[in-house]
Protein backbone atom coordinates (compact mmCIF):
# COMPACT_ATOMS: atom_id res chain seq x y z
CA UNK A 1 0.00 0.00 0.00
CA UNK A 2 1.17 3.38 -0.34
CA UNK A 3 2.36 5.89 2.30
CA UNK A 4 3.55 8.75 1.30
CA UNK A 5 4.60 12.73 2.34
CA UNK A 6 4.02 15.67 0.89
CA UNK A 7 7.35 17.99 1.41
CA UNK A 8 6.84 22.28 1.32
CA UNK A 9 7.09 22.55 -2.28
CA UNK A 10 4.83 20.25 -3.13
CA UNK A 11 6.30 17.02 -4.10
CA UNK A 12 5.44 13.71 -2.87
CA UNK A 13 8.45 11.68 -1.11
CA UNK A 14 8.10 8.33 0.19
CA UNK A 15 7.63 7.58 3.88
CA UNK A 16 10.73 5.40 4.04
CA UNK A 17 12.55 8.68 2.04
CA UNK A 18 11.13 10.42 4.93
CA UNK A 19 11.65 8.26 7.58
CA UNK A 20 14.97 8.18 7.00
CA UNK A 21 16.07 11.60 6.52
CA UNK A 22 14.54 12.40 9.88
CA UNK A 23 15.81 9.28 11.78
CA UNK A 24 12.86 7.47 12.47
CA UNK A 25 11.71 3.98 12.89
CA UNK A 26 9.37 2.27 10.50
CA UNK A 27 6.76 2.49 12.64
CA UNK A 28 7.49 6.30 13.09
CA UNK A 29 5.78 10.01 11.19
CA UNK A 30 7.64 12.00 14.35
CA UNK A 31 8.79 11.40 18.01
CA UNK A 32 5.74 11.11 19.05
CA UNK A 33 2.89 10.06 16.27
CA UNK A 34 3.06 6.85 14.75
CA UNK A 35 2.11 5.36 10.69
CA UNK A 36 -0.85 3.60 12.16
CA UNK A 37 -2.40 6.70 13.37
CA UNK A 38 -2.81 8.29 9.90
CA UNK A 39 -3.04 5.15 7.78
CA UNK A 40 -6.47 4.32 6.19
CA UNK A 41 -6.98 0.75 5.07
CA UNK A 42 -3.13 -0.15 4.64
CA UNK A 43 -2.48 3.51 2.43
CA UNK A 44 -1.57 6.76 4.33
CA UNK A 45 -0.35 10.27 3.10
CA UNK A 46 0.35 13.43 5.20
CA UNK A 47 2.56 16.31 4.75
CA UNK A 48 5.18 18.00 6.53
CA UNK A 49 3.47 20.80 7.42
CA UNK A 50 1.04 18.94 9.22
CA UNK A 51 3.36 16.78 11.04
CA UNK A 52 5.34 19.96 12.40
CA UNK A 53 2.71 21.45 13.63
CA UNK A 54 1.37 18.28 15.44
CA UNK A 55 5.08 17.55 17.18
CA UNK A 56 5.04 20.86 18.33
CA UNK A 57 1.83 20.61 19.69
CA UNK A 58 2.48 17.80 21.49
CA UNK A 59 5.34 19.02 22.94
CA UNK A 60 4.04 21.89 24.10
CA UNK A 61 0.76 20.31 26.13
CA UNK A 62 3.30 18.09 27.07
CA UNK A 63 0.98 14.83 27.47
CA UNK A 64 -0.23 12.48 24.62
CA UNK A 65 -3.04 13.24 22.83
CA UNK A 66 -4.57 10.88 20.12
CA UNK A 67 -5.18 11.61 16.77
CA UNK A 68 -9.05 9.98 15.67
CA UNK A 69 -8.68 10.27 12.50
CA UNK A 70 -5.75 10.96 9.88
CA UNK A 71 -5.53 10.50 6.07
CA UNK A 72 -9.08 8.61 5.12
CA UNK A 73 -9.91 6.85 2.03
CA UNK A 74 -12.01 8.39 -0.87
CA UNK A 75 -14.37 5.28 0.48
CA UNK A 76 -13.90 5.99 4.07
CA UNK A 77 -14.83 9.62 3.25
CA UNK A 78 -18.09 8.58 1.20
CA UNK A 79 -18.82 5.86 4.29
CA UNK A 80 -19.26 8.28 7.06
CA UNK A 81 -21.02 10.48 4.61
CA UNK A 82 -23.12 7.67 4.58
CA UNK A 83 -23.30 6.89 8.15
CA UNK A 84 -24.87 10.39 8.28
CA UNK A 85 -21.83 11.99 9.93
CA UNK A 86 -20.96 15.66 9.26
CA UNK A 87 -18.30 14.98 6.37
CA UNK A 88 -17.37 17.15 3.72
CA UNK A 89 -18.25 15.61 0.50
CA UNK A 90 -13.98 16.35 -0.28
CA UNK A 91 -12.06 16.51 2.61
CA UNK A 92 -8.60 17.50 3.36
CA UNK A 93 -8.22 14.46 5.08
CA UNK A 94 -8.33 12.53 1.75
CA UNK A 95 -5.41 14.50 0.75
CA UNK A 96 -3.31 14.06 3.57
CA UNK A 97 -3.92 17.71 5.30
CA UNK A 98 -5.70 16.77 8.08
CA UNK A 99 -5.78 15.45 11.88
CA UNK A 100 -9.00 15.11 13.73
CA UNK A 101 -7.99 15.44 17.58
CA UNK A 102 -9.70 14.22 20.24
CA UNK A 103 -10.86 16.06 23.18
CA UNK A 104 -12.34 14.99 26.23
CA UNK A 105 -14.29 18.18 27.05
CA UNK A 106 -15.34 21.13 25.43
CA UNK A 107 -13.03 23.72 27.67
CA UNK A 108 -10.25 21.23 26.56
CA UNK A 109 -11.69 21.62 23.00
CA UNK A 110 -11.09 25.68 23.37
CA UNK A 111 -7.71 25.13 25.23
CA UNK A 112 -6.13 22.63 22.34
CA UNK A 113 -7.29 25.31 19.57
CA UNK A 114 -6.00 28.06 21.28
CA UNK A 115 -2.42 26.50 21.77
CA UNK A 116 -2.87 25.29 18.15
CA UNK A 117 -2.66 28.68 17.16
CA UNK A 118 0.04 29.39 18.97
CA UNK A 119 1.80 26.73 17.75
CA UNK A 120 0.87 27.05 14.24
CA UNK A 121 2.21 31.15 14.98
CA UNK A 122 4.91 30.04 16.38
CA UNK A 123 6.01 27.75 12.75
CA UNK A 124 4.43 30.28 10.74
CA UNK A 125 1.76 28.01 9.29
CA UNK A 126 -1.45 29.21 8.15
CA UNK A 127 -4.23 26.57 9.28
CA UNK A 128 -7.87 25.85 9.49
CA UNK A 129 -9.51 24.64 12.56
CA UNK A 130 -13.00 22.84 12.66
CA UNK A 131 -14.32 22.73 16.31
CA UNK A 132 -17.52 24.63 16.92
CA UNK A 133 -19.83 23.51 14.78
CA UNK A 134 -18.84 19.30 16.29
CA UNK A 135 -19.28 21.14 19.14
CA UNK A 136 -23.22 21.83 18.94
CA UNK A 137 -23.66 18.47 17.80
CA UNK A 138 -22.00 17.08 21.15
CA UNK A 139 -18.90 15.84 19.81
CA UNK A 140 -15.39 16.80 21.20
CA UNK A 141 -12.46 16.84 18.73
CA UNK A 142 -10.27 19.46 16.84
CA UNK A 143 -9.96 19.15 13.08
CA UNK A 144 -6.97 20.68 12.29
CA UNK A 145 -5.51 21.02 8.46
CA UNK A 146 -2.70 23.15 6.83
CA UNK A 147 -4.44 23.31 3.59
CA UNK A 148 -3.43 27.12 2.96
CA UNK A 149 -0.10 26.22 3.38
CA UNK A 150 -0.37 24.11 -0.13
CA UNK A 151 -3.70 25.45 -1.40
CA UNK A 152 -3.13 29.53 -1.25
CA UNK A 153 -2.66 31.85 -4.07
CA UNK A 154 0.97 31.14 -4.82
CA UNK A 155 1.57 28.38 -3.39
CA UNK A 156 2.51 24.66 -4.76
CA UNK A 157 -0.80 23.19 -4.87
CA UNK A 158 -2.70 26.04 -5.92
CA UNK A 159 -3.31 24.90 -9.70
CA UNK A 160 -4.88 21.54 -8.52
CA UNK A 161 -8.33 21.02 -8.25
CA UNK A 162 -9.60 21.96 -4.34
CA UNK A 163 -12.26 23.44 -2.64
CA UNK A 164 -11.35 27.11 -2.40
CA UNK A 165 -11.99 27.29 1.32
CA UNK A 166 -9.13 25.87 1.50
CA UNK A 167 -6.54 29.07 0.31
CA UNK A 168 -7.83 30.41 3.49
CA UNK A 169 -6.82 30.07 7.39
CA UNK A 170 -10.41 30.15 8.98
CA UNK A 171 -12.47 28.63 11.90
CA UNK A 172 -15.80 26.60 12.19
Amino acid sequence: MQKLIRIPNGKEITLESYQDVHHLFSNQLSKHFSVEEFQCSGEMETNSHLLDLLEAFRTKINHPVKINSGYRTPAKQRALKAAGFKAATVSPHCFGMAADIDTTSREQTYEYVTILKEVAKSLNLKIRLGYEQYLDLGQTFVHVDVCPEFYAKGKPLYNQPHHPAWENAIEW
